[in-house]
């Protein structure tokens, strides 16, 4: 039998998922406790509002009855049964408007890149599992424009979760990134949103080794991973492997390089090398991976267990050493993205 603290959890979940039958007055426990029953085991769902939930129990709502509690706390419209489709559109419309502490987020006091962010939950119902529909490139132009992260950012996590949640890890990459681009921003403020960042970095963990994803996605994927557990610099970078170069800066002179690894080749170099293939280089040496730590190690493992061989074959070269063309002086690569990232 459901408990007082479990009662207000499972229906704080199904608030944020958008899911919940709820009612103007008492509690209908034939309606509400069939739909609780349904995502008592989603891990998304309870990371996401398990905490807050609590919190909320300990501090407003201390006494009387726990549907009391309910009523006067969270309002939505008890719906009769509908289509799968409508039932996905309606949630993906709640989700707009109910973060997981319990109340719609005041989109209009909030800000994005131009402006006013009283459009968000109209761009967010645009989205769809498509990379290419442009309602990705108006989200994301509005809460991590050019990797700039605003007020409004932080309240699209929980949104983004409730997405790549309900789609097939093919399809998460989109949502998954813009949330790592957005917790990673160094202007972004997640006070009250821990709970949305580790759910969706325990959802990005379950997605990351899927063989559905192409190797772009998965260099997204690992990246948001890596930003979502607060790594400043790989949870930023590591999608240079995707086009090839990584900017960087030697430690010795301060000289501006580009790591250049993948598809290109492999080599450092000070010089213009698209345009001039002659321009000065020197060889990069891979880490052996018996000797890479860390994240170094982890995206190895990731990378061989995903059977992308090539891909591990370019982490070992992100990890190992090279030495400037313009001083001489040798450097890890680390240091050097480092260095012109400001870590």
């Amino acid at each position: 039998m459901l408990n007082n603290e479990s009662l207000l959890v499972r229906s704080t979940a199904l608030i944020a998922l958008g899911e919940i039958a709820l009612f103007r007055g008492n509690l209908d426990l034939d309606v509400v406790l069939p739909e609780m029953k349904r995502f008592e085991n989603d891990p998304a769902t309870w990371a996401v509002c398990g905490g807050r939930a609590r919190q909320h129990q300990s501090r407003e709502y201390s006494g009387g009855q726990v549907d009391k509690r309910l009523v006067r706390t969270y309002h939505a419209v008890q719906m009769p049964p509908r289509s799968a489709k409508v039932r996905r559109d309606s949630m993906l419309r709640n989700t707009c408007c109910f973060c997981w502490n319990g109340h719609m987020p005041n989109w209009k006091e909030l800000k994005h890149a131009y402006g006013s962010a009283e459009d968000i939950p109209e761009v967010m119902s645009a989205l769809t599992p498509d990379p290419k529909s442009s309602a990705w490139d108006d989200l994301w132009s509005r809460v991590c424009h050019q990797g700039t992260a605003y007020s409004a950012s932080p309240a699209v996590l929980p949104f983004l979760l409730s997405l790549a949640s309900n789609w097939n890890a093919a399809d998460r990459a989109m949502p998954l990134a813009l949330a790592g681009s957005i917790v990673s921003a160094p202007q972004t403020i997640l006070d009250g949103y821990e709970g949305s960042v580790e759910a969706l970095r325990t959802l990005a963990l379950d997605t990351v080794r899927s063989r559905e994803l192409s190797r772009e996605d998965r260099i997204y994927i690992m990246q948001s991973i890596l930003a979502f557990q607060g790594d400043h610099l790989c949870g930023r970078v590591l999608d240079h492997l995707d086009d090839g170069e990584f900017p960087a800066s030697c430690p010795a002179c301060r000289k501006d390089l580009y790591l250049v690894i993948g598809k290109h080749g492999v080599f450092v170099t000070s010089g213009d090398w698209v345009r001039d293939p002659r321009v000065a280089q020197t060889e990069i040496k891979p880490l052996e991976p018996d000797r890479l730590l860390g994240v170094g190690n982890w995206l190895y493992t990731v990378s061989v267990q995903s059977n992308d061989l090539e891909l591990s074959h370019w982490i070992r070269y992100l990890f190992g050493a090279s030495k400037c063309p313009d001083c001489d002086e040798p450097f890890n690569l680390p240091d050097a993205i480092a260095e012109i990232e400001g870590e």
